[in-house]
Formats: C-alpha cells, structure tokens, sequence
C-alpha cells in the first residue's frame, strides 16, 4: 500500500499595479433622507484603504435634463437630500462626476422600478461549513418571503441594519456631558445594559423573473455566528428591500459571488465586473462603481 500526504500552502500572487483606478459607489433611492456618493481612487492589493478624492462636482439627473448636486461633506464623501417630489417610480437618472482634473465620468440612465413590500421575515437555527471539513460555525440565518404585482420589479437586492444588547463588565464611573467627564457617584450596578447599532456592508440579491409570479419564498438572507456575543441577550435586524434593473441585478449578483467566498480550495476565482460609469472623453479607461 502507497500512502500519499499533501499540504496546502497559501498562495501570495505577485500583482502587478501601475495606476490607480477611479471609484464611484451610491445608491439612489426614492426613500426620504440624505443620499451619499463616495469617489474614491483603488488601493494597493497589499495595503487597502479608503483614498478619497475631493473637489469634484457630483449631480443626478433625470431624462428631461432636472437635477440636484450632492456636496462634499467629508473628504470623498459626497451628500445631498432630494425634494421628494424629484426622485419618482418609472422615472430615469443618471450620475454625472467632474473631478478637479476636468475628467467627466457619467452613468448610463437606470430606472427607478416600483417595488414590493416584504411579506415575511423568519429566521432558523443552522450550521454553517468552512474551508475546513472539522470546522462549522453555529448561529441563526435569516429569511424572507416577499410577493408582488407583476407591475412591481422582478429583480431585488437586501440590506441590513443590525442592532444587539449587551451587559457592560464595568460599572458607570464617568458620565460626558459634551466637553468634559464628570465623576459619577454613587456608581449604580443597574446601568449596565448597552445597545450597538451597525450598517452591514454584506447584502443579498434575488430575482422572481424566472417564476410564474413575482414571488420569493425562503430567500435566504444575513447569519449571524454564536462565536460572537451578539446572540447572547437580544439581536435584532432591520432588513430593507430594494427594486433593481436587471442590469443592476446581474452587476450586484456578480458582486455577491465575489465577495462571498469563504477561502476554500473551490471558491470563485476573481473577475472584473463592469459596472455602468466610464469616462465619456476616455471609454477604455477602467471605472468601478
């Protein structure tokens, strides 16, 4: 008998960068509030960080030429809070960035689909596997049900919110009163229970336009591992539904499968994905966003 040992060693790819590529990442809704638009350059593979870039003109239109400017209200970081009679179903935009430099980058115009209300929402105890075949994760997954008229959007994505409660190992010694700390006496054991909000930066995508009718059933969603202590008092999440294009569906699909491996032997090998802005005087330079 021939007995045959192996290894797995990690493998470091040699990358080869010689410029940096422009980033445009937003979101535009129909949903009341501040929108954002961040622009930002690519990062090297070895060290990757946030380099914004300041000083460019950002504006969304529609087709009849009305628009709104978004400033910069940190540095890349690009805000604006729309009249709510602008931003409308069946209507489409557009996003326009100058940069200092005077390069042009624009989207091609997408339409903002009606979109169905999420019909249910559960969750379920389950195992999740690894790379490795000795190794799970232990935790709950979340699910939703949606259904919809055949005049609302086919293709959706989910975004989440979570919140968690949590005890405090430590009494309440100082108290902030906005510019100074003040001594907390007497130190009271009750005040231990604190809550954290967090914006996830995972998300989920679906599409009922294969099926019969616009529905969705058990779609699964965000889980969360008991090998943190979010599970330990009380957990909670805010799930929203967004209507998409089906071209924006497939490039959010994409994404998802990008970034979603876990780092095994099987996982997706990396590909570029093109997204709908580029450089109208320069269309062969690489634009992400």
């Amino acid at each position: 008998m021939v007995l045959g040992t192996g290894c797995i060693e990690p493998f470091e790819p040699d990358v080869e960068e010689t410029n940096e590529v422009m980033v445009i990442d937003g979101r535009i809704t129909d949903t009341q509030g501040i929108q954002t638009i961040s622009i930002s350059k690519s990062s090297p593979y070895q060290n990757p960080h946030f380099q914004p870039v300041s000083g460019c003109v950002v504006r969304v239109e529609d087709e009849a030429g009305n628009g709104i400017t978004f400033l910069e209200n940190d540095k890349g970081i690009y805000q604006s809070d729309p009249e709510p009679d602008f931003l409308a179903v069946g209507k489409a935009y557009k996003l326009q960035v100058i940069t200092p430099e005077d390069k042009v980058y624009e989207s091609e115009y997408d339409s903002l689909l009606a979109c169905a209300p999420i019909d249910h929402l559960s969750y379920k105890l389950e195992v999740q596997g690894t790379s490795n075949p000795d190794v799970n994760y232990y935790g709950i997954r979340f699910y939703v049900d949606m259904k919809g008229s055949p005049e609302e959007s086919r293709n959706y994505m989910w975004t989440f919110e979570e919140t968690w409660e949590y005890l405090s190992y430590y009494n309440i010694q100082y108290i902030w009163d906005g510019s100074v700390f003040q001594d907390y006496t007497p130190q009271l054991h009750g005040f231990k229970i604190c809550y954290l909000t967090d914006l996830l930066e995972n998300f989920q995508v679906g599409s009922s336009s294969l099926m019969g009718s616009n529905e969705i059933r058990q779609q699964p969603l965000h889980f969360v591992s008991n090998l943190t202590p979010r599970l330990q008092e009380q957990y909670s999440l805010l799930v929203a539904q967004h209507s998409l294009s089906y071209a924006a569906f497939l490039y959010w699909d994409k994404m998802r499968a990008q970034s979603g491996d876990a780092g095994g032997l099987f996982e997706t090998q990396p590909s570029r994905t093109t997204g709908n802005i580029s450089n109208i005087n320069d269309p062969e330079e690489k634009v992400l966003g």
